[in-house]
């Protein structure tokens, strides 16, 4: 008797909403309208995590052809400050700092006197 000593995937039982969209691992897949895909909105489907990365997302055996929505995108500070309409907005702050700090340094000469 042979044992295979590839590791098992991991599964998890998610349910199909009726925008084709499951939640895994901090990630929502959307999956393609296709016919499997359809027949199983609202119900549980099963995702196989496997231990080198792949995902495979199925419905009574059959594979269910999904991509990745990133909800936690990453902005480009640079992108920001670039922007013409936050220029001044972002100027706001340092002017009430610097202003804050001349108020103190006044307040500070006038005792000292």
């Amino acid at each position: 008797m042979t044992i295979s000593k590839t590791p098992l995937p991991g599964r998890k039982e998610r349910r199909l909403s009726q925008a084709l969209t499951l939640q895994y691992d901090k990630v929502i897949f959307i999956s393609e309208p296709s016919e499997p895909a359809l027949v199983a909105i609202g119900k549980y489907v099963t995702v196989f995590d496997y231990p080198d990365g792949r995902l495979a997302i199925r419905y009574r055996g059959l594979d269910l052809a999904c991509r990745t929505f990133d909800k936690i995108r990453q902005v480009d500070q640079g992108a920001i400050v670039d922007d013409k309409r936050l220029g001044p907005i972002g100027d706001d702050p340092r002017r009430t700092a610097a202003s804050r700090a001349r108020a103190a340094q006044r307040t500070a000469t006038t005792r000292s006197a």
